[in-house]
């Protein structure tokens, strides 16, 4: 199908008004597009998804943002799409030294710079919320996928 070009801002499923997230919005959407390994149509795709479905749009932002986001959405969100590498490797410190583990690419929205964020932090966000699906649109989230579910959102979608 064509690529979209309308914004999701001036689309009729989708709202900028605060006051209206939680009659209008179901599904927070991260697009995060790293400038060192740009996704060119992970915008593109979101955007096609705010088209069919109430969305809201986050372009970049880390595992924190995403946890006030769904604060301030006041359960009104059901789904959670993050569009972007989920391949990205996080150090984690274990009682025997470092480990390498993979996590979803969070970007800064003003730089491109990776966020990273352990796994298991993401997991408990977005178990935390009373999501029903999580729809992680990124290489090798698989693992995540497994916490994600295991952490209360009954409904994951994710790559090996």
């Amino acid at each position: 199908s064509p690529r979209s070009s309308r914004s999701p801002d001036v689309g009729s499923r989708v709202s900028s008004n605060p006051s209206e997230a939680s009659f209008q919005r179901e599904t927070l959407i991260f697009v995060c597009c790293p400038a060192k390994a740009p996704m060119p149509h992970a915008k593109d795709e979101a955007i096609d998804v705010a088209n069919a479905i109430s969305s809201r749009i986050k372009r970049g932002g880390s595992a924190a943002d995403l946890k006030q986001e769904l604060l301030d959405g006041q359960g009104c969100y059901r789904n959670f799409l993050f569009s972007g590498h989920g391949d990205a490797r996080v150090r984690e410190g274990v009682d025997d030294g470092v480990r390498h583990s993979l996590t979803l690419g969070f970007t800064n929205p003003h730089s491109g710079v990776l966020e990273l964020t352990p796994a298991s932090t993401i997991a408990d966000v977005l178990g935390s919320h009373g999501l029903q699906l999580a729809f992680l649109n990124g290489c090798e989230t698989e693992c995540l996928g497994r916490q994600v579910r295991d952490a209360g959102v009954p409904h994951v979608v994710c790559w090996r």
